[in-house]
């Protein structure tokens, strides 16, 4: 099977949309809020943002606590089955599935405005179920998948660039100068551009790895910090976490029986939480946010590990959350067939400033950018990915 394109006349349109978006992008680690240039595009073109996983994007100024309550549906893409978590890079959505009623499993590429699908992409191999989230750089789609393989392909086409075999299901990857890191059988470093191994090392993980400055942080059996150049192994600590870890600053967060903060060079403890989680915390303006195994989210003091607040979702198993622009957004699933929500909560409090309902189970962590909130929902033969602003209809 080959990759799928949709009408010439949609590419033309989507070639045009290129030509008018500047080049610009944004990808710095979280902070105070930044009010982007009038030249500058923001993306989230990896899980949780970035390649550290910080869950946040410094730059989004268009939703707010005070604007966030006109949270209404700007598109909706129906049918896709479990989908993963969505990114967004230079006027494309991506996301993936495990089953549709044309396709196994398949990464799309939608237009961000409309939802649009301007091409998809099936592995080689039949009778493939899944994909990971994807991470873009550079123009090209970096995924994971269920046959073994590392697939690149060509951000604006869906062509296939190049492929690496592993021994087993493939992770998120994530991806910066020049490298591209997964977890599988072991942990692996490619080419980027040209998907050669660079170097692996005998950690297998399902869980996206983080990557901040020189290390790669890798949730195993054990929690890894590998050299990103040469793969030595930095430190290694007993922590078998089934999340992929956040990085921020000098201090790495991993979930597992209870929240931890680590000494990002060392490995050593900072302070621990007793909250159980299987989901990567974001991190923003010294907080650390996290979807707990209780079906609540809860803000962490990030520096001493201290109670800020906690917040109980209307129905049961949040999805990781992320930050922007001082609200924090959640999915949470029901715990019978039923409706999802999106929530979205303030910062500073917890408070509930909105809630959107998605039709199903099973909702992914969300992606904010530009005014628009994009969130997958999937559950057998019903997954959705939906866009919401504060301006409906467009």
């Amino acid at each position: 099977m080959k990759p799928k394109t949709s009408s010439f006349l949609s590419l033309i349109v989507f070639a045009a949309s290129l030509a008018c978006l500047p080049r610009a992008s944004a990808q710095i680690p979280c902070g105070p809020t930044i009010v982007p240039k009038a030249t500058l595009v923001v993306n989230w073109p990896q899980l949780q943002y970035d390649a550290g996983h910080s869950g946040c994007n410094p730059y989004e100024t268009i939703l707010s606590t005070s604007t966030v309550g006109s949270l209404s549906q700007k598109w909706r893409v129906g049918g896709p089955d479990s989908i993963s978590s969505p990114v967004m890079a230079d006027g494309l959505v991506y996301i993936s599935t495990f089953y549709d009623a044309v396709h196994y499993g398949a990464v799309y590429a939608l237009s961000a405005s409309t939802g649009t699908t301007f091409w998809s992409f099936e592995s080689p191999v039949d009778y493939t179920f899944s994909f990971s989230s994807s991470a873009v750089a550079n123009g090209v789609v970096y995924v994971g998948c269920s046959d073994y393989n590392l697939y690149a392909l060509d951000a604006k086409t869906g062509k296939l660039l190049w492929s690496y075999a592993t021994g087993a299901t493939v992770s998120t990857p994530v991806v910066a100068g020049g490298v591209v890191y997964a977890t599988s059988d072991q942990t692996y470093a490619l080419n980027a551009s040209t998907g050669v191994l660079i170097w692996s090392a005998p950690a297998a993980s399902r869980w996206a790895p983080a990557l901040v400055g020189n290390a790669l942080y890798v949730s195993a059996n054990q929690l890894y910090a590998f050299n990103a150049s040469t793969g030595a192994v930095i430190w290694k600590t007993p922590i078998n976490s089934s999340a992929a870890p956040a990085v921020a600053g000098n201090t790495v967060y991993v979930t597992s029986d209870m929240v931890y903060a680590l000494n990002a060079s060392t490995g050593a403890l900072i302070w621990s939480y007793p909250v159980v989680s299987t989901n990567t915390p974001a991190i923003a303006l010294g907080k650390v946010y996290v979807g707990a195994k209780d079906d609540t989210v809860y803000a962490l003091n990030a520096y001493t590990g201290a109670f800020l607040w906690k917040y109980a979702a209307q129905t049961y198993q949040v999805t990781a959350p992320v930050v922007a622009n001082g609200v924090v957004y959640v999915t949470s699933s029901p715990q019978i067939p039923g409706y999802s929500y999106l929530d979205a909560l303030d910062a500073t409090t917890g408070a509930l400033l909105s809630a959107n309902q998605l039709d199903g189970e099973g909702g992914t962590s969300a992606v904010v950018a530009n005014g628009v909130v994009y969130v997958g929902q999937g559950g057998f033969y019903n997954g959705d990915i939906y866009a919401f602003s504060i301006t409906q209809g467009h």
